[in-house]
């Protein structure tokens, strides 16, 4: 029977072989009558469908419906009961156009830059936002170590990129309204209308009071006392890009990398992380240039200091909103400042510029103790060769 089991051999082997022999010849055909043109592959699609809906008012239909709601063809056919099937909906969104093309990540940055660039720099919308910084676990070792700060709060221009910072022990209403009130006021004497500022913000609490009509002491402030704009938009939204694109790139190139000696330390080293970041370092998804660029673009006039300022630690200086709130506020540590008893102070026609003007001389002071400058490179560099 040996026969038998080496005939079932070449049997199954020309069985196998079989196939092969019969594309060879196809292909050989093909290439024969058509070249390199008759090699490349066909559609496998029917000639003809004998079911396919061409009736123009059913396709009308469901083209209408897909503009009106966006729905994906399954949701389409459970959604409204309609009888064609799963697939048929989706080529007849597909024939006429209702399918988007995926848009890759890339696109929509340079499409939302196309937008930005009619934006003035420092005009028109900054993003503020808090970060926690102690999920970071470089950063983690030193606060443990040395009693860093557990937030930074960050406020960031729209249009140029222009970022400031400042740090705090919790994240709440006081905090960010003495930030606030630390940028603004420096804004002012940079010759900054603040009142053509809109503020953008996540759905924190601190920011509006969704659940009533009260104004919360953030929104007083900003609208109230600055005549700017407050824009809170709900919790997991994607408008913040911009500041939470600031927070990925400080915590890499930053918070990760960073060695600090001493609370003084960590501050200048923040101070100067910022100043690279508005005046040297450059923008990949704003044409390779920093905000400097911008600034001077936009804002020829303003003096490019308005974007040099130290950050401070929130918690130790809320005074800087009860003063501004409430300018008869005056607390002993400011009135060292000023040179002035108390009593001589004139409170009727104080205006809290001064304690500003002198308050942040005082702490780029401190910062410029250690044995050189504060800056690693010159300060306000030459932009116009950016």
């Amino acid at each position: 029977m040996a026969w038998l089991s080496k005939f079932t051999f070449f049997k199954k082997l020309h069985n196998l072989l079989l196939p092969t022999q019969c594309k060879f010849s196809k292909w050989k055909s093909r290439y024969q009558k058509q070249g390199i043109e008759g090699l490349k592959d066909r559609s496998r699609a029917p000639h003809r469908i004998p079911h396919k809906i061409i009736d123009q008012a059913i396709v009308k239909e469901i083209c209408d419906k897909r503009d009106d709601s966006g729905y994906s063809a399954n949701r389409l056919k459970m959604q409204y009961d309609l009888w064609p099937s799963n697939m048929a909906i989706n080529r007849i969104l597909r024939e006429n156009g209702k399918i988007d093309d995926p848009t890759y990540k890339g696109q929509q940055k340079q499409d939302l830059w196309h937008i930005k660039q009619h934006f003035k720099a420092l005009e028109t919308k900054l993003q503020l936002d808090g970060k926690y910084l102690l999920d970071i676990p470089n950063y983690y070792v030193y606060h443990k170590l040395l009693g860093l700060p557990k937030w930074e709060y960050t406020l960031r221009d729209v249009k140029s990129g222009a970022t400031y910072l400042s740090y705090a022990t919790t994240e709440d209403g006081l905090n960010a309204c003495t930030f606030i009130t630390y940028v603004f006021e420096h804004f002012k004497q940079h010759g900054i209308d603040v009142s053509r500022l809109t503020i953008q913000t996540d759905g924190v609490a601190y920011a509006m009071n969704l659940k009533s009509q009260k104004k919360t002491a953030l929104q007083s402030l900003i609208e109230d006392v600055y005549g700017a704009k407050l824009t809170p938009i709900p919790q997991g939204g994607t408008s913040q890009s911009d500041v939470e694109t600031l927070h990925s790139l400080i915590e890499r190139e930053f918070y990760k990398r960073t060695s600090f000696s001493s609370m003084p330390d960590f501050f200048l080293q923040a101070y100067q992380y910022n100043y690279n970041f508005n005046f040297i370092r450059k923008n990949s998804h704003k044409d390779w240039r920093p905000p400097v660029y911008f600034l001077n673009q936009d804002r020829p006039n303003t003096p490019v200091e308005v974007l040099d300022l130290p950050p401070i630690y929130l918690d130790h200086h809320p005074d800087i909103y009860w003063c501004k709130i409430d300018p008869k506020h005056i607390t002993a540590q400011e009135l060292q400042l000023l040179d002035l008893k108390p009593e001589e102070l004139p409170c009727e026609d104080f205006h809290p510029d001064e304690i500003l003007q002198h308050f942040v001389g005082r702490v780029a002071a401190g910062f410029n103790q250690r044995s050189g400058p504060a800056h690693d490179l010159p300060i306000y560099p030459n932009s116009t060769s950016l």
